[in-house]
């Protein structure tokens, strides 16, 4: 239950490192100018489109995994199923079950109606 909340709490951990490093890496922290404020604004976002891409690539992956699973065990299913031929007709246990119950109910029936008459 709280593994969620510690993945997202490392993503924002993680993405914020990978921001200062690149503001550092692109001079920050020595001078700080608008043209360097634009450098930085700008690499800050464009440096994880990579991350971003790899991201969504390995979500549509993961969406697609229980799908070529299902497919699989039917497939394999399918060729167990058409090596043991079609499957036996059982009786039809419903049928003769309600006719045993409309049986008693009929006798049941039948013993109120005499006790009614005397």
């Amino acid at each position: 239950a709280s593994a969620p909340p510690v993945v997202q709490m490392v993503g924002m951990a993680s993405g914020a490192a990978l921001a200062g490093i690149v503001a550092n890496v692109l001079g920050v922290g020595q001078s700080l100018t608008v043209a360097t404020a634009e450098t930085v604004a700008f690499w800050a976002q464009a440096g994880f489109i990579p991350v971003m891409l790899a991201g969504v690539f390995l979500a549509f992956r993961l969406a697609a995994l229980p799908a070529r699973q299902t497919d699989d065990r039917r497939s394999a299913a399918g060729e167990q199923g058409a090596a043991l031929g079609p499957a036996p007709e059982a009786p039809n246990d419903i049928d003769a079950g309600c006719e045993r119950r409309s049986r008693a109910a009929d006798t049941a029936g039948a013993g109120l109606e005499r006790v009614g008459e005397d």
